[in-house]
């Protein structure tokens, strides 16, 4: 879940994740957004809309990839509380 950020309790640093970490709770700042692309994944082949967006904390920064209809819920320099995120490896 994504959401603009209210609250600072339990989150963790960008620093600190890994690529296995999960349950993730972290408060950070867009950087700057890539255009929104479409694609169409293997598992169901109909078209979804993807972008990435470089956030980041004090510590660290990080892509984050947002689908369909993310997207629209968030504008360019906002600061995003993340809720129960995950941290995958891609490519």
């Amino acid at each position: 879940m994504i959401r603009e950020d209210s609250s600072r309790s339990e989150l963790r640093k960008i620093e600190n994740l890994t690529p296995r970490s999960r349950e993730v709770n972290a408060s950070v700042q867009i950087v700057s957004i890539t255009p929104v692309r479409e694609v169409r994944p293997r598992r169901d082949y109909l078209p979804h809309r993807i972008f990435d967006a470089l956030v980041g904390d004090e510590t660290a920064s990080i892509y984050l990839t947002l689908w369909d209809d993310n997207i629209d819920k968030i504008n360019e320099k906002a600061t995003l509380r993340i809720e129960n995120g995950h941290v995958k490896l891609f490519r």
